[in-house]
């Protein structure tokens, strides 16, 4: 799953490009389905960020194409096993002690279908087609939350989509929206929480402390500690928040604090 915070992407599919491509901007979300080919092209100058989340503790390794360990030979570079290019021109003495992996078969690089466009264009949602949920139960004034992968229906009031996928996630994300001053009362998860800011300032609190994150920042929420949230900048917070499990719980508001 891929988050663009900056730069244009192109994503071209199949082992050598051929299979058609899509190309994401600035508040765009992805999701690339398992067990195909694709690649990443930057389109404009500048330095690109994409936040990315892979499925599953141990999200296994990188299958590449043919033509990779091709173009890879011509310039003297050998792939070891677990990812590493290890760069032979001046010699292949770098190589001891290595294990190179082996070259992707024609046999394995066939199983490896791209699914058809179509099909694809259903994983990407562009950041003006979020829309906020009102079931959601952090929604309140100057606070939005949209659904944006949802492979179930959630029972913290959102439906599948649009983003749902017909392979596992593990995971959910929405598109959380605040105001300039807009205040989330502390609650509490019992999922993995993980946010990232993609503009604006964002102040996350808890009792005894706090922090203020901006814009590229990351931050991982424990399980089970309640939180608050506000919008200290006078300008929109856009924020995308990480749920694990396909189907995350209702937040629990601290006592005293009345659900909206």
């Amino acid at each position: 799953m891929f988050i663009v915070h900056s730069g244009h992407w192109r994503l071209p599919f199949g082992p050598n490009k051929e299979d058609g491509s899509i190309v994401i901007g600035p508040g765009d979300v992805a999701s690339v389905p398992i067990h195909m080919f694709r690649g990443f092209e930057k389109l404009d100058e500048g330095v690109g960020f994409l936040f990315t989340v892979l499925g599953e503790d141990n999200p296994g390794k990188v299958t590449w194409a043919p033509a990779v360990f091709e173009a890879a030979a011509d310039h003297g570079l050998k792939l070891a096993k677990g990812g590493r290019l290890i760069d032979t021109s001046q010699g292949d003495y770098t190589l001891q002690d290595v294990e190179l992996a082996e070259a992707t078969g024609d046999d394995t690089a066939a199983e490896l279908k791209t699914p058809p466009m179509d099909k694809l264009r259903q994983c990407v949602v562009a950041a003006d087609a979020m829309t906020g949920n009102p079931n959601s139960r952090l929604a309140m004034e100057g606070v939005e939350e949209a659904g944006v992968i949802t492979p179930v229906a959630t029972d913290d009031g959102f439906k599948a989509g649009p983003i749902s996928g017909w392979w596992p996630h593990g995971f959910n994300v929405r598109r959380l929206t605040m105001s300039a001053g807009a205040y989330i009362p502390q609650h509490a998860r019992a999922e993995v929480e993980v946010i990232f800011v993609h503009s604006g300032t964002l102040e996350v609190s808890w009792d005894g402390g706090a922090i203020i994150m901006g814009a590229g920042d990351t931050l991982s929420v424990p399980v089970g500690l309640p939180h608050a949230f506000r919008n200290t900048a006078s300008v929109d917070l856009v924020a995308f928040v990480v749920r694990g499990g396909d189907a995350p719980g209702l937040p629990q508001f601290v006592a005293g604090v009345p659900m909206i």
